[in-house]
């Protein structure tokens, strides 16, 4: 069976022409969240003109709007296109995100730290009481490298620091810092003391962990040949004192 032809009219064709088209579009996407992400494309067509569309994806939901700039490629709604959601990102970053997630992060170590409350007072007191013993050796080896004039500890804090140059007290006062003194002078042997693990240091007698998935530092004050040093390192860092 042979079909008839059909032959279409100059204003289908044109109609038909007028449906083909070409879609240019360029974007990006920048997680805000655990589960939400924020994304902006802006597309350039014919015979759609230039459109900035904003999505937001929340867990298992899109949230979409389509703006129409210019029903025309134009230089003009196109640079602001680009532009103005680059500098609002920015702003909303800085004044919304970033807040956000460091609230958010400060909540959930908060609920960490009630949580590991009674497991650091435990610890807290084991490394107290190894400290009581380590006393009258730390007195004798103190007298030693004091009549050497070799190594020792003057101050020693272990958890989260604040930068160099804070003065002894208000390193005690924070509840997520540990005394050391004592621990440190006590592994002094031959005015040397070397930490060559790349291990985190609460495993070390006289020390515990007062900050549980937290970053921490080692800070150390000691006096070698009547000089005072100071040295600071982060918690998997080696240590070797005195420096040459």
């Amino acid at each position: 069976m042979v079909l008839p032809l059909q032959a279409s009219s100059p204003t289908e064709l044109d109609n038909q022409s007028w449906n083909i088209g070409a879609i240019l579009e360029y974007g990006a996407e920048r997680k805000i969240s655990q589960n939400s992400s924020l994304s902006a494309s802006l597309g350039l067509g014919v015979p759609t003109g230039v459109q900035l569309k904003i999505k937001l994806h929340r867990a298992s939901q899109t949230y979409g709007t389509t703006v129409i700039l210019c029903e025309e490629i134009m230089p003009a709604p196109i640079i602001y296109g680009t532009v103005v959601p680059l500098v609002s990102w920015l702003a909303i970053h800085k004044l919304i995100v970033q807040p956000y997630l460091r609230r958010q992060k400060q909540q959930e170590l908060m609920k960490q730290r009630e949580a590991n409350k009674s497991r650091l007072l435990e610890k807290r007191r084991e490394a107290m009481a190894a400290v009581d013993l380590m006393r009258e050796t730390v007195r004798r080896i103190v007298e030693q490298e004091e009549a050497r004039k070799g190594l020792v500890i003057l101050q020693a804090w272990y958890g989260q620091l604040v930068t160099e140059g804070t003065s002894q007290e208000e390193c005690g006062s924070s509840q997520e810092v540990v005394d050391v003194t004592i621990a440190l002078q006590c592994l002094v042997k031959d005015s040397k003391l070397y930490f060559l693990q790349d291990s985190s240091k609460c495993s070390l007698p006289g020390f515990y962990d007062p900050c549980p998935g937290e970053e921490k530092s080692l800070r150390v004050r000691y006096l070698f040949h009547a000089v005072t040093h100071e040295v600071i390192i982060s918690d998997t860092d080696s240590l070797r004192i005195p420096k040459q």
